[in-house]
């Protein structure tokens, strides 16, 4: 059996596209990965995220696999009907926490999109490229995606793994936990997007003067040059530790400043938490937080599990230096 994979949203809307980086893939069942290519590679667009259709077609001839030869499409995310509840119910739970007036109204905004979007897909469903429309598909979550790139890679074939993933957020997460076991994965957590360390850096990130998505490395870098313990005392004092998913949750204010970042407001809420600082105390305040809470994290979950060996994917785990410090 040959699997297509498809990290694009929707063929007949390429333009409207997913967040970044779309692609395919060309996958046999033992595992064989045939071909894969992202779009940037072919368009020449850094990071493209319009679908993916000039990829789709050129790993098909790479792997001289004819379209009528894949047996079936896996599709990246969920359509958005499918956690559109799980969206709109996170929005009425940050409105419940009294935010800032402007970032209460685009909340309002995004809930009502939340169900808009969701109403027009199922009227109008998401479709594929023209060679391998009418083969069946199936649509993989994206945290799912994540854990799946992270285990069926790893070198412990024979024992169980901790898989854990963080990113900005896809299809309503920003993480999950993972045990996989004897080729299946079983999921422990689901962390909620609205409190995402990795929206929160990228935040940093474009306040700091960088390109979001694409420059987080330059702020590690930064961070080198000094101490973020002010910055990091100023982060903690907004956030507090979940009994539930033993995850953190943040204020309103840091909510507002990692979702709505180039929004009106989000760069005062920056402003205030880093007074007085120079933008090397900020990058490495911001980076000491995020070793701290993902460490505090991994450390929880190999102890509840028992489980040492850890598997790690996402954009979060892209950070050097925090994998340093897992490793320590």
């Amino acid at each position: 059996m040959i699997w297509l994979g498809i990290n694009g949203y929707d063929a007949a809307r390429p333009e409207r596209g997913i967040t970044h980086n779309a692609g395919a893939a060309l996958v046999r069942e033992d595992g064989a990965v045939l071909a894969a290519i992202d779009e940037e590679r072919l368009s020449r667009i850094k990071n493209d995220k319009t679908y993916p259709l000039r990829a789709v077609a050129r790993v098909l001839e790479v792997a001289g696999i004819p379209p009528h030869a894949v047996d079936r499409i896996a599709l990246a995310h969920w359509s958005r009907h499918r956690f559109a509840r799980e969206m709109a119910h996170a929005y009425g739970e940050i409105l419940r926490m009294h935010p800032r007036p402007e970032f209460r109204r685009y909340l309002r905004g995004r809930r009502w999109d939340a169900w808009l979007r969701a109403l027009g897909e199922i009227l109008r469903p998401r479709r594929l490229p023209a060679q391998v429309r009418g083969k069946p598909a199936t649509e993989i979550r994206h945290h799912l995606a994540h854990a799946a790139s992270a285990y069926f890679c790893c070198p412990w074939s024979e024992e169980p793994v901790l898989v854990i993933t963080l990113d900005a957020f896809g299809d309503a997460e920003c993480g999950s936990v993972w045990i996989g076991k004897q080729g299946r994965l079983c999921k422990r957590l689901s962390l909620p997007f609205a409190h995402s360390l990795g929206s929160l850096y990228t935040a940093f990130t474009y306040h700091l003067g960088f390109k979001p998505l694409q420059h987080e490395g330059k702020v590690v870098g930064l961070a080198a040059y000094a101490s973020g313990e002010t910055l990091k005392k100023r982060l903690l004092g907004k956030i507090r530790r979940s009994s539930g998913d033993g995850w953190i949750r943040f204020d309103a204010d840091l909510i507002q400043l990692s979702l709505a970042a180039l929004r009106p407001g989000a760069d005062r809420i920056f402003q205030e938490l880093t007074k007085g600082l120079s933008r090397e105390e900020i990058a490495a305040g911001i980076q000491e937080t995020t070793e701290m809470l993902v460490c505090e994290l991994v450390a929880q979950q190999v102890q509840k599990t028992g489980i040492r060996r850890l598997a790690l994917a996402g954009g979060v785990f892209a950070n050097v230096k925090l994998n340093q410090r897992i490793l320590e």
